[in-house]
């Protein structure tokens, strides 16, 4: 069964940023719309790549917030600071295994679910793979409004916004955290089950996995995202920050995971030196302690030992020749043992910094690179201490094994 990792972004469409939700409508759905706020007509209607674009609204909205420009430029007109957020934006990634009619549904579940919960209007527009990009990435853009509706005001909406993306502390099973982290992974969670509902109904080999590395217990650090600059720029030759950073990563990944396993073949070597080692000293059995593992099964146990043994060194070896293939083979083990299970919201979440396409971003920095790496290399420590520790354990308890033979013996 093949795991998909989860995309699912939330950002904000912010007014400080120079974002506009009215451009950001007419460049999703493809079409042409005019900011009356600033007067700039954005035309998007040769863009291409859009699928379909439709407009979710509750029973409390008025009848023209289902005209995509009246809309958002109601949107636009309502907040007055110049640092408003004016909408918000869900981006997710379908299976590249759903058809077209799968692809709505999930995302018609997503954006009523949006809907349902801030009672806000949601704007989705269903978007074809790049020519240029990877012909798997059916993905989709969910606009939505920052705001309920009311009735009962002027204007049709709710005097204040929803709080649920805030940044307000809030508390969860003893841990500490925000109001839109909390939210966010709330969502990410919603967005997976709606698609492995999908797909196990459909019978599709697939599961859609939305929690983190670290807290499905795999030693690997996530690249970042690169995004559409990034991307663009690395297609033309040329080289940066955010691209060079997922390669250090994906070969430090490498590199440690073969040292891991080296260091469990090592480990099993000696194992079945040791075991070779008391199968040839004969002299030191005595006649009773023969007697006694005949009848306890020693030797076949030994000889089942040392057959595992070789076969895990063998298996080893094989895994150190091609890495990435055993990563992903461990990957989709641990979220298909997850099928099923509780899912659980109150465990330590580490995201340093939100996902941006923008070059420049803070997150580039030498010194998030040199934090990254520098986990990892944590990590690898972990693993040794914890090999060394396990193999002083299995020293000891062949020691003791050993000397109670040659006492029993005697």
């Amino acid at each position: 069964m093949r795991t998909l990792e989860l995309h699912a972004a939330v950002k904000q469409v912010q007014r400080s940023a120079g974002r506009s939700s009215v451009a950001s409508a007419a460049y999703r759905s493809g079409e042409r719309i005019k900011d009356e706020r600033t007067g700039i007509i954005h035309d998007y209607k040769a863009k291409g790549g859009v699928e379909l674009a439709r407009i979710y609204t509750p029973d409390t909205a008025p009848q023209w917030a289902q005209d995509r420009a009246k809309l958002w430029n109601a949107c636009e007109a309502k907040e007055n600071r110049k640092n408003s957020c004016t909408a918000r934006e869900l981006e997710i990634a379908f299976p590249y295994e759903f058809n077209i009619m799968q692809r709505r549904e999930a995302g018609g579940a997503i954006a009523r679910e949006l809907m349902r919960r801030y009672g806000c209007a949601v704007d989705i527009a269903y978007h074809n793979p790049s020519p240029e990009g990877d012909h798997r990435n059916f993905h989709a853009h969910i606009l939505f409004t920052t705001r309920s509706f009311d009735p009962m005001t002027k204007d049709g909406w709710s005097k204040k916004k929803y709080r649920e993306f805030s940044n307000d502390k809030i508390d969860v099973a003893g841990e500490k955290t925000t109001c839109g982290i909390y939210e966010v992974k709330a969502l990410r969670k919603f967005v997976a089950r709606e698609m492995n509902r999908i797909a196990e109904r459909e019978k599709m080999q697939i599961i859609t996995e939305y929690k983190s590395y670290e807290t499905r217990g795999i030693e690997k650090i996530p690249t970042k995202k690169q995004g559409k600059e990034v991307t663009a720029m690395e297609r033309k030759g040329e080289q940066t920050r955010r691209a060079e950073l997922n390669r250090r990563i994906k070969a430090r990944n490498e590199h440690h995971f073969k040292i891991i396993m080296d260091i469990q073949v090592q480990a099993h070597q000696q194992r079945l030196n040791n075991i070779d080692s008391k199968q040839t000293s004969k002299g030191g059995r005595g006649l009773f302690a023969s007697i006694l593992s005949l009848f306890t099964g020693g030797k076949k146990s030994q000889s089942a030992e040392r057959e595992g043994l070789l076969s895990s060194i063998e298996r080893k070896q094989d895994i150190i020749k091609a890495p990435k293939l055993e990563q992903e083979r461990q990957i989709n083990k641990t979220s298909n043992s997850n099928v099923g299970a509780r899912d659980t919201i109150n465990h330590r979440f580490k995201d340093s910094q939100p996902h941006s396409t923008i070059e420049d971003h803070k997150g580039l920095s030498r010194y998030n690179v040199k934090t990254i790496l520098e986990q990892q290399d944590e990590r690898m420590e972990r693993y040794k201490k914890m090999v060394d520790k396990q193999r002083s354990f299995n020293d000891k308890s062949q020691h003791k094994t050993y000397d109670r033979g040659r006492e029993i013996g005697d």
